[in-house]
């Protein structure tokens, strides 16, 4: 019996440590990060498997308020998801308190399958006094605390529209295009969605990326030598009412976005990131390190009231085909990372890390992920 037992154990100790070797061999994370709280989203329903049918899934998470987090995701608006078929914006608004979902909303847009979602959808973003606001593609609508529709602002042509929001959320950067390589480029406060607070006109080689509390924005363009022909990098460059636009840093391989009113955080380095202040200084520089294709992707999660942002990486492991995505929270009164939490997730067919969106809370001290069907929350502290 004693024999027999021995040989049972041995097995399962094979079995745990077999276990434990495949998880390292395919680069995954030894310590997964644990969740102070998960909640599965529903399962089953129509909706759900007909946003599990689409060929290019998102997933947007973002918190509305301290107590409030929106899911937000395209589904397809029939039962089928053949090519063309219409794709509507739907958002469940999740009570952290109690883990139910408080609402359910769901809009029209002018997005169809399996044509490549354009970068333009963004779900819900939060605004002051505990608002929020939905751009649906062609429309952009303002909402109380309380789930109110309170303005709707139409846009006429949707090709290429695009929006990046403020680090409070007091103002909007909305671009639409005009022609070919024209764009009209407005900042809004977002309490007035209706007003125009200042209209720029740019080029297609020349985009409006991002705006601050006080309606400076960042544009980026190509960079150029002196004789004029085309240098490595592009050019991130402030653009103020009062003053003309001036170059900041020319070695972003990326995206530039303020991360409060005086700092700006740009893609660099290929595999990395620069936190740069608003005169071209780097204040603060780093790799990603893990793999030399871990590129950032997402958005970033903004709050300056607590000092810091959030963003996230991803790459596929070249040993398994693993996709791993890894969440970074930067304070920048530190000036470092303070927290990365690391995940495999499920790839996509399109050689894609999967489904994965991550936002900072309101006082910075937790996290919430949301990955495949189920939204986590995370302390950072």
């Amino acid at each position: 019996m004693n024999k027999h037992k021995l040989a049972f154990e041995y097995v399962l100790m094979m079995l745990v440590c077999g276990a434990a070797i495949d998880l390292l061999s395919r680069g995954l994370p030894g310590d997964q990060p644990s969740p102070i709280w998960r909640m599965e989203l529903p399962l089953g329903s129509e909706r759900t498997l007909r946003r599990q049918s689409l060929e290019r899934r998102h997933l947007k998470v973002a918190f509305v308020n301290s107590n409030v987090l929106s899911v937000s995701f395209l589904t397809c608006s029939l039962p089928h998801c053949d090519k063309g078929t219409p794709l509507r914006l739907e958002a469940d608004f999740i009570d952290i308190q109690t883990h139910s979902i408080e609402k359910h909303e769901s809009w029209e847009t002018p997005y169809t399958a399996l044509n490549g979602v354009v970068d333009s959808y963004v779900g819900a973003l939060p605004t002051p006094n505990g608002e929020f606001l939905v751009f649906t593609g062609n429309r952009l609508l303002r909402y109380s605390a309380g789930f109110t529709q309170l303005e709707e602002r139409l846009i006429n042509n949707t090709t290429a529209a695009a929006l990046a929001v403020s680090p409070s959320g007091s103002r909007l950067l909305l671009r639409e295009f005009l022609g070919p390589m024209r764009f009209k480029e407005s900042v809004i406060k977002t309490d007035a969605i209706k007003e125009d607070f200042t209209v720029a006109e740019s080029t297609g080689l020349v985009r409006g990326e991002s705006v601050n509390d006080s309606g400076d924005v960042l544009r980026i363009g190509l960079n150029r030598a002196a004789d004029g022909r085309r240098a490595w990098g592009q050019v991130v460059s402030l653009c103020t009412a009062t003053t003309a636009c001036e170059p900041l840093y020319k070695r972003l391989t990326g995206d530039a976005h303020f991360i409060n009113d005086d700092t700006i955080f740009g893609d660099a380095l290929l595999d990395g990131f620069v936190i740069l202040s608003k005169s071209g200084k780097v204040l603060y520089s780093a790799r990603f390190g893990d793999s030399e294709s871990d590129r950032r992707v997402g958005r970033l999660s903004i709050n300056p009231a607590s000092n810091r942002v959030s963003f996230q990486s991803g790459y596929i492991s070249s040993k398994s085909g693993d996709g791993i995505s890894k969440a970074y929270v930067f304070d920048t009164a530190k000036g470092e990372v303070i927290k990365t939490l690391k995940f495999a997730i499920e790839t996509n067919r399109h050689g894609g890390t999967g489904e994965f969106d991550q936002a900072l809370s309101p006082d910075g001290k937790t996290l919430a992920v949301v990955r495949g069907d189920a939204v986590e929350i995370y302390s950072v502290e």
